[in-house]
């Protein structure tokens, strides 16, 4: 082959395998933009899902931050990139020492009242817990700079600045930039804000912010427990406010503010409710007798600030004993006023795009698939609030955070309330277990902790179901038509859950309904033709009779009278018992034991002396004939002779010991044989422990002596509980010396304090010993 032939072929090939690695070259760039447009993709989506409040929080402070990296002439490649030094040097400038926002140079508009939700606990701020005050305090409340107008000048510039919750705030926005950057790929790892300078601002600012407060004397209250209310009736006024104003939204406004209460809510929560979110579920064993039934109104939270993924959470609550404060009365009031007096449509549910959006705490007449804006909700609560003369840092937010601490002051469990606010939260719960805290729902419902006390007076006579139907007539129209379906195959338990909601709610609203009014005889739902329907006047005069005339049942009104009396006669019932069936062991085994000594008495298998009297034998033998019958020879028994006979069978020598019935067991003593002696189990009150400790009970020995004298010989595996009371008297005894008080003032106040924490008992206070071995002002 000529050379220039091979040449031509070996250019073509060389030119092949060269348009071939461009194409692979230009495939794998468009692979790698692919790869890049889908995280930009992923990332802008992540943003986009960001919780509303969080969004309008940090956004405003992020563009101030690019402005400020702007006037400052950072280079222009690197220029709005975010590093710690950057961040320390725009808080010092910027930041530090700012005055608050006034009205007239920021509006306070509808996403700044969200703002209030952001401080939870549980957030995205890595604040320490007040943010909700300064939140607050940033939307500037007019009525607070009209107060700041009468100080001078130094304490006016003082009180305007921002304190530190609003300048963590700036650094977690800041925060949220750098990562945005970072995962853009705009940004590195090494640029990490929070370096220390910037912690050690933050902690400077916190040290100034609160020396700054106690300068200038500020509301030393406000923020802590005492912000808020914290008793049924300041709750019950704000509720009554509400119903007063006899309209929709103030309905609406009275219910979202009891669920949010009850159900510890956010704002958010209550706002964003649809009807498929309210649902109910029956809790067996809650009544004082097995045919009193109880309902716990459940509520679904799938979504939320601190529930981004749609985990199934729940808020829950049952029929008040107040029924001025009980969701469910305001519930049934308001549907009520909603569907049967202002007439808007009873939901179509046939199927769940007809009737999934609407909202249950609608905020808009025309729409009800609109929620409620946050700005309305915030100005109705606040409004409310202030004419009953609350003040509390927080509006929306306010019924969570007086809810939880209600709850603690009546005596639920930490675990329970933080079940119940979604404060944690684990596949176990949010999958299997109902999420409904029970000693939670008593309490805050008004009834004791322990079950079985549930009980209403308005509850006592039960409409029949011919008039609960007419309260929400479709309800039974629409479940004919599930019914149909479910023939068919379709099946929705959303549906059917609602619809058995609406129906327990006629039976609420028909009972609450008569006592209501009793104490708002004004409304205008009372015009409805429901209410002049003769088996609704029929339905009335009979429940109002039994509520007049009716008896408390016995065991609740010895509880309710008297709780810690019916504590202690039924713990005394049980010691009884217990020393009860321990005697009739002891006189059964003796009784079996007599029996055998006298079967093997006359079987001649034991023993028996007699012995006769000599003098009667000296005195009488002449007339002694034997062939005649005696029937009078005095015969003396050895008794002596008797009872060892009978101590060698078994049977115990009858004596009598005056034995109290606090299961004390008490045997004679030797010097190396210690007494018995077993603290009473029926003791409730610091009192009596006292007592028993120091002097003893109905006459048997004083804890302290037979300590003194056999330490812990006496005990005979009874160790753990004699500890447990011992450490209890200690702290008595360290509380009175602490206080140089007598030992009976001592009791007194700790008494009082236990009483005060919700009747608590000695093992609580055993095992909660630092919430009552100091007075409350320390």
């Amino acid at each position: 082959m000529p050379r220039p032939q091979k040449q031509h072929r070996q250019r073509r090939q060389n030119n092949a395998a060269g348009s071939s690695t461009r194409r692979e070259d230009i495939h794998q760039a468009q692979l790698e933009q692919q790869l890049e447009d889908a995280v930009v993709h992923t990332n802008e989506m992540a943003k986009s899902l960001q919780p509303k409040a969080t969004k309008s929080a940090y956004k405003p402070k992020q563009k101030e931050f690019k402005e400020w990296c702007k006037e400052k002439g950072f280079s222009r490649i690197t220029r709005y990139q975010v590093t710690g030094k950057k961040l320390n040097l725009f808080l010092q400038e910027k930041v530090l020492g700012r005055e608050r926002r006034t009205p007239g140079r920021r509006k306070r508009n509808t996403e700044e009242m969200e703002n209030e939700e952001l401080s939870d606990g549980s957030g995205d701020s890595d604040g320490d817990g007040n943010g909700d005050q300064e939140l607050h305090l940033e939307n500037d409340d007019e009525e607070e700079m009209d107060q700041v107008e009468n100080l001078s000048p130094q304490e006016q510039e003082s009180i305007r600045l921002i304190g530190f919750s609003t300048i963590d705030q700036y650094v977690s926005a800041i925060t949220a930039l750098y990562n945005e950057q970072l995962t853009a790929g705009v940004n590195v790892m090494e640029n990490q804000p929070r370096i220390n300078a910037v912690k050690n601002l933050l902690k400077n600012a916190r040290i100034l912010d609160r020396q700054k407060r106690r300068d200038n004397y500020e509301d030393r209250a406000a923020g802590t427990i005492f912000d808020g209310y914290s008793t049924t009736e300041k709750l019950a006024q704000v509720v009554d406010y509400f119903l007063r104003k006899d309209r929709s939204e103030h309905y609406r406004n009275a219910m979202m503010l009891l669920l949010v209460h009850h159900c510890l809510l956010r704002g958010e929560n209550v706002r964003s409710l649809d009807l498929p979110d309210a649902q109910t579920l029956s809790l067996e064993g809650e009544g004082v007798t097995p045919d009193i039934e109880c309902h716990a109104l459940v509520i679904l939270i799938n979504h939320g600030k601190t529930n981004k993924f749609g985990k199934p959470q729940y808020g829950s609550c049952i029929r008040n004993d107040d029924i001025k404060t009980c969701p469910w009365m305001t519930l049934a009031l308001y549907l009520f006023h909603r569907w049967i007096v202002v007439q808007e449509p009873f939901p179509n549910m046939t199927k769940p795009e007809s009737w999934y959006n609407i909202k249950l705490c609608k905020g808009d007449n025309v729409d009800n698939t609109k929620e409620m804006q946050p700005k309305a909700h915030y100005d109705a609560i606040e409004k409310g609030f202030k004419a009953c003369h609350i003040h509390s840092m927080a509006k929306t937010h306010a019924g969570r955070q007086s809810g939880a601490k209600m709850a603690d002051i009546r005596g639920a469990g930490e675990s329970d309330i933080r079940r119940a606010g979604r404060w944690t939260n684990d596949a176990l719960e949010s999958a299997y277990l109902t999420n409904l805290p029970r000693a939670l729902l008593r309490v805050m419902a008004g009834f004791h902790k322990d079950g079985g006390r549930f009980y209403l007076r308005r509850a006592i006579e039960k409409p029949d179901p011919e008039l609960c139907h007419k309260v929400f007539p479709m309800v039974e129209v629409w479940q004919e038509r599930i019914n149909r379906g479910r023939e068919h195959g379709d099946q929705s338990i959303a549906a059917d859950g609602f619809l058995q909601m609406l129906r327990q709610l006629s039976v609420v609203f028909l009972q609450d309904s008569v006592p209501l009014q009793e104490l708002y005889p004004c409304l205008s739902i009372w015009n409805a033709p429901l209410f002049q329907d003769p088996q609704y006047i029929t339905f009335k005069n009979k429940l109002t009779r039994s509520m007049n005339e009716a008896p408390t049942p016995q065991d609740l009104t010895l509880q309710m009278a008297m709780p810690l009396m019916h504590d202690y006669v039924r713990a005394m019932h049980t010691d009884v018992s217990a020393h009860l069936a321990s005697l009739t062991h002891n006189i059964e085994q003796q009784s079996q034991r007599t029996s055998q000594f006298l079967d093997d008495l006359l079987s001649c298998r034991a023993p028996f002396s007699l012995q006769v009297d000599p003098s009667y034998i000296q005195n009488s033998h002449q007339s002694f004939t034997p062939s005649a019958p005696s029937t009078s020879l005095p015969i003396t028994t050895n008794t002596a002779a008797i009872n060892r006979t009978i101590s060698n069978v078994g049977i115990p020598a009858q004596h009598t010991n005056n034995t109290p019935t606090n299961n004390v067991i008490t045997t004679s003593s030797t010097a190396d044989d210690p007494p018995h002696y077993k603290m009473s189990r029926g003791i409730t009150n610091l009192y009596d422990l006292w007592r028993e400790w120091h002097t003893g009970l109905s006459g048997s020995p004083a804890v302290f002596e037979l300590e003194r004298t056999w330490k812990t010989k006496w005990r005979r595996g009874d160790d753990k509980w004699v500890n447990g009371r011992a450490t209890i008297i200690c702290e008595i005894q360290a509380y009175q010396e602490k206080y140089e008080l007598t030992p009976e003032a001592a009791l007194k106040e700790i008494d009082d304090r236990c009483i005060v924490l919700g009747n608590k008992s000695i093992n609580w206070m055993y095992e909660n010993r630092t919430k009552w071995t100091t007075r409350v002002e320390e």
